[in-house]
């Protein structure tokens, strides 16, 4: 009888030990905490455009980084969270390469001369001014794009992922960010969505700001917001995997996680972004593909999943037409019919960009014009593109009078290509294939790691059409899908399950 109490008593202290590894612990708590704004709050800045919410975002994703770099709980405790960030190789490669867009802002070999208020050139520099071997940049004006305001931007967000890695270990508390972030998504999706089908006139029914032809919910960009949506929607998708595969069905979570997916996916269908769509519905596609291998055939089906599985398909479908009922389709059928040609970002338009920007690339292939250059030297290379650079026919007669002025070659690795050279470029897709072979170095892939896998390999190719990876919200959301799987088979989250 003694021995069998005292069986049972190591069995309450073994649970008990279990319990208290698998909550999140205080340290957690304020990274989490200093997290919440940037997560909370950076999606409904205006799509992260302008140069105040640029630097507004970056010195939020910045605020996580400075916390946990402060020994807030103690030195052995700080002392864990440097070692482990110096074990991580995107840490390195992620500040190598601030460190060589920061080289190109200290040695501009170019320069912004302005006529008058609106009008510049730009000039080149004396050789004695700027070092010729080096990355160089453009020296230009801050408020509308130079090599220092994207130092700001690249260190905002290699800053948010470190401060994430070091101060977050525990599964709880990687899960606790995922539901941050698809938690945001869903409120911004179910908010674009109202505004959307209302006839305010202002963006997000903020008044200081007009509501413009390409904009959806806060963003100015519909295609950045329909990035945003489907990589959230991911999100959302990878936690419903993993609940599902590991058998947590009884509290109800993984539903939780579902529908906020597919209140993203409603808003994501009814923003007309063609790309958007694609983007969609390939990840989509995926979840639906890896959805077998995650169900636990063998357990069978219960009746209460078999219900809820009902309502929740029966809920968005019916949610899904009523919206459809006031919602003009004819945008989307006009979007589709002018995807080869007719505006000017169609699918001709974004293949001459693509063609103008390589022949920027392979004017200077190894160290780049700088960052933030390509709107600087566009008008140089896009004269040889008369297509794309003049408004207007051939025949008419003020043709050759207005041009068509684009800030961004709507193909970020071209464009990437042109403003960092192989070797910046080179930096940052190590820096990428170091995240996906520290994952198998952790842990044979899941199929959430599959599913978020699948996610980033759709924004990567989305990425040829658009210039996502340089919208601040956009890059902030894959680098949290990124971080959080990769937190979540990181062998010291395994270990606090």
């Amino acid at each position: 009888m003694t021995g069998a109490l005292t069986v049972e008593a190591f069995r309450k202290g073994e649970h008990l030990r279990r319990s208290s590894r698998s909550r999140i612990s205080r340290d957690e708590w304020v990274i989490l905490g200093a997290a919440a704004p940037t997560i909370f709050i950076s999606p409904f800045l205006f799509g992260g455009m302008d140069w105040w919410s640029q630097v507004t975002i970056a010195c939020l994703q910045a605020l996580i980084f400075l916390v946990a770099l402060t020994p807030f709980s103690g030195f052995a405790a700080w002392r864990q969270r440097l070692v482990k960030l110096i074990k991580l190789p995107p840490f390195w490669l992620g500040g190598l390469f601030v460190l060589y867009v920061i080289i190109q802002a200290l040695n501009p070999s170019m320069e912004q001369v302005y006529v008058d208020e609106s009008r510049y050139f730009i000039a080149d520099r004396k050789p004695e001014l700027f070092v010729s071997w080096l990355p160089q940049s453009i020296l230009s004006n801050f408020y509308i794009m130079n090599a220092w305001r994207m130092v700001i931007f690249w260190a905002g967000a290699w800053a948010l992922v470190c401060g994430l890695w070091m101060g977050l270990s525990s599964r709880k508390a990687w899960l606790a960010l995922g539901w941050m972030a698809l938690g945001t998504g869903a409120v911004l999706s179910l908010a674009s969505i109202a505004h959307h089908l209302s006839s305010n006139e202002h963006l997000f029914w903020f008044e200081q700001f007009k509501r413009s032809k390409g904009a959806f919910g806060p963003f100015v960009y519909r295609n950045q917001a329909a990035a945003y949506l489907y990589l959230t929607m991911g999100l959302g998708f990878a936690m419903f995997l993993h609940f599902l595969r590991r058998g947590e069905n009884r509290s109800g979570v993984h539903w939780l996680a579902l529908i906020f997916s597919l209140a993203c996916l409603l808003g994501l269908v009814l923003c007309p972004s063609r790309g958007g769509w694609i983007g969609g519905a390939s990840v989509l596609l995926v979840f639906l593909i890896l959805l077998p291998f995650a169900i636990r055939w063998r357990e069978g089906f219960s009746k209460p999943a078999l219900v809820v599985s009902g309502l929740l398909i029966a809920g968005v479908t019916g949610i899904g037409f009523w919206i459809a009922r006031d919602f003009d389709f004819s945008q989307m059928a006009k979007k589709w019919a002018d995807v080869q040609s007719g505006e000017s970002v169609s699918l001709k338009s974004r293949m001459l960009l693509s063609e103008m920007t390589w022949d920027m690339f392979e004017d200077k292939p190894w160290i780049g014009w700088g960052a933030g250059s390509f709107r600087y030297k566009y008008h140089y290379y896009a004269l040889a593109y008369p297509e794309i650079y003049f408004i207007g026919k051939t025949h008419w007669k003020k043709y050759g009078e207005l041009t068509m002025y684009y800030r961004q070659a709507h193909n970020d690795h071209f464009q990437f290509l042109a403003e960092y050279g192989v070797v910046g470029y080179g930096i940052m897709v190590l820096y990428c294939v170091s995240w996906v072979v520290y994952v198998f170095t952790c842990r044979t892939a899941s199929i959430d790691c599959l599913m978020v896998i699948g996610i980033g390999v759709v924004f990567v190719f989305h990425n040829f059409g658009d210039f996502l990876m340089q919208n601040p919200i956009d890059l902030q959301a894959i680098l949290i899908v990124m971080v959080f799987e990769v937190g979540l088979l990181n062998k010291k989250a395994l270990s606090k399950c």
